[in-house]
């Protein structure tokens, strides 16, 4: 089911995509019509859609693909096991992926100063649970079963794979729109670099509007799960310690979409705010 809904998002953005830029392209040509460069490009018009959602597909695997690699060389990450603490989190992630009927994740540790996590991995299939050191030696048993039953939703739903080929899909659609309007509209040889990087970060930016707002829906999602899983305390209990710890996110980049605490502020904030969750979690919660 989780793979089902997966492609699914992929098939969708990479479709989005494809007429999206048919319909660009199709516009930019109006100016230049009965002309050679028009009937040049309406020649390849038909096979357009088909080229582009290919290449959408194979940037977004490749991007998702990468990503822990990168991740585990940058941030030095440790397997978890050496210390009570870590047998602790190690058997409640173990007991919840039973539960769950899902594979057990790999865990690790990285050191920052503030309580977080985030997951990594193509789907449930070898995911990695990634710690930090604050939250395994400050936070309660509440706590720490709060924080891994919230990145374990992202693995049950499989956010961390849709997250990653939408990314991966985003900067692909970028790179190459903005080759081609660069093209179309003659760009100057000395001034078509500096153009074509303004507009791979201009397209990229309103690529990444949607791809927030379904980041924002799917952590509202995690917490639920955490607070149906272990009860809504521990999972309010970890919120209100992050409001108080006043910390800054610990995870940058595409990390941050699916850490436990990421970006908060913005048009591009992967995650709602820490008031608007904690509100969303006494809205559901049954006691009050």
């Amino acid at each position: 089911m989780v793979w089902i809904k997966t492609l699914a998002w992929l098939l969708l953005s990479a479709f989005l995509m494809t007429i999206g830029m048919v319909l660009v392209i199709s516009l930019a040509l109006l100016p230049f019509s009965g002309s050679d460069l028009s009937s040049s490009l309406h020649t390849l018009l038909p096979w357009l859609p088909l080229l582009v959602f290919g290449w959408s597909l194979f940037g977004a695997l490749f991007f998702g693909l990468l990503t822990p690699l990168v991740v585990q060389r940058g941030l030095h990450l440790q397997r978890l096991g050496a210390t009570p603490r870590e047998h602790f989190a190690t058997a409640v992630a173990n007991e919840l992926a039973q539960r769950l009927g899902m594979p057990a994740p790999q865990l690790y540790r990285f050191s920052a100063a503030g309580p977080n996590a985030f997951v990594l991995g193509m789907g449930q299939q070898h995911a990695w649970l990634v710690l930090s050191s604050d939250l395994l030696q400050s936070a309660s048993d509440a706590e720490l079963r709060a924080a891994i039953a919230h990145e374990m939703a992202h693995m049950y739903y499989g956010d961390m794979l849709s997250m990653q080929l939408l990314l991966g899909t985003s900067i692909v659609a970028a790179f190459a729109l903005a080759q081609i309007l660069t093209m179309l509209f003659h760009t100057p040889q000395q001034s078509r670099s500096l153009l074509l990087s303004v507009l791979q970060v201009v397209i990229f930016l309103f690529a990444l509007l949607p791809i927030a707002w379904f980041s924002r829906r799917r952590e509202y999602a995690a917490d639920r799960f955490a607070a149906e899983q272990y009860g809504v305390a521990g999972m309010m209990s970890l919120l209100r310690r992050r409001v108080s710890a006043n910390t800054q996110d610990d995870c940058c980049g595409p990390l941050a979409a699916l850490a436990t605490f990421g970006q908060s502020r913005g048009l591009l904030a992967g995650h709602p705010t820490l008031e608007q969750r904690i509100a969303a979690l006494q809205s559901k919660d049954p006691a009050r």
